[in-house]
């Protein structure tokens, strides 16, 4: 873990602890975290894609 992912991580776990998360994270000066935690959305299937191979080998998806 990297030192600005270990710094959110605990962040994180005070704001739990304490009383006053809203506090915690404004002080810190992060978005706070969504607290609903509901499921994003099914996505929407891709359509109308046409494809190209160029000379290089690599494909083009438009």
């Amino acid at each position: 873990m990297d030192q600005g992912t270990s710094m959110i991580a605990a962040i994180k776990a005070f704001a739990e602890l304490s009383g006053n998360p809203g506090a915690v994270f404004s002080a810190a000066n992060i978005d706070r975290p969504n607290v609903d935690k509901t499921p994003a959305p099914a996505p929407v299937p891709a359509t109308a894609l046409s494809t190209s191979l160029r000379n290089s080998g690599s494909m083009e998806l438009s």
